[in-house]
């Protein structure tokens, strides 16, 4: 993902969580257990987190093309639900 998008969806993660708690951030391990528990629409797609704390985000195949002259990615398949361990 673009660095962009890892900045939006961090303070996106972020501001749920402080909505969750009702904006009391003073215990860490609820705070921490309020970020995992969140399910997230974000411009790279539907994120969450797993039990070890990693993103779940939906992994996009492109291929590059060129049309009118200007370079382009096009998504050719959507792999949903990616996590970062094996099962």
């Amino acid at each position: 993902a673009l660095p962009s998008v890892n900045a939006y969806d961090s303070a996106k993660v972020i501001l749920t969580a402080i909505e969750t708690l009702k904006g009391d951030i003073s215990n860490k391990d609820k705070f921490l257990s309020a970020v995992s528990g969140i399910k997230i629409d974000t411009p790279r797609g539907p994120i969450q987190f797993d039990e070890r704390g990693q993103i779940i985000a939906n992994l996009y195949i492109c291929v590059a093309d060129i049309k009118e002259g200007k370079m382009q990615n096009n998504v050719i398949d959507i792999i949903k639900g990616v996590k970062q361990r094996l099962p």
